[in-house]
């Protein structure tokens, strides 16, 4: 074989992988962590306040993961304060496994979430909450 045919064989070797790596890349799914990333940016301030002000707290929510259920538990002066708040358990490894609901505690302080509404995984369970006008964010890792 000649030096011609050789360096023409490595040539086209060298372009079919290139080809090849392009196509590859171009499937390759990359979720940003939310669709307005850039806005919810711009108000990251809100959210290192609201760390701080569960930080602050004596009490905060506290949780527990069960074989068929996550139980959230809050102390009742939490209840009796105008609380609202929101449950987001993220994936950082598939979007559409993302779940978000609202914190519905019954009048004991307890809130039950049934695991057969979520995958096997990693979780990072943010729950974010206001009281007395005030914002409050707390994130765990909880592993399903």
């Amino acid at each position: 074989m000649s030096w011609g045919i050789r360096i023409t064989l490595l040539y086209l070797g060298f372009v079919a992988m290139i080809v090849t790596m392009v196509i590859l890349t171009t499937r390759e799914n990359i979720d940003l962590e939310y669709k307005d990333y850039y806005s919810r940016e711009l108000k990251y301030q809100d959210k290192i306040d609201a760390m701080a002000n569960e930080k602050a707290l004596s009490q905060s929510i506290e949780h527990q993961v069960q074989s068929e259920a996550i139980v959230l538990t809050v102390p009742m002066s939490f209840l009796t304060n105008g609380f609202r708040g929101e449950l987001h358990f993220y994936c950082p490894a598939d979007a559409a496994k993302d779940v978000v609901m609202p914190m519905e505690f019954d009048s004991k302080g307890v809130f039950l979430i049934n695991r057969a509404g979520l995958s096997k995984g990693m979780y990072k369970l943010r729950m974010s909450w206001n009281m007395h006008d005030k914002g409050y964010f707390k994130e765990v890792v909880v592993n399903l």
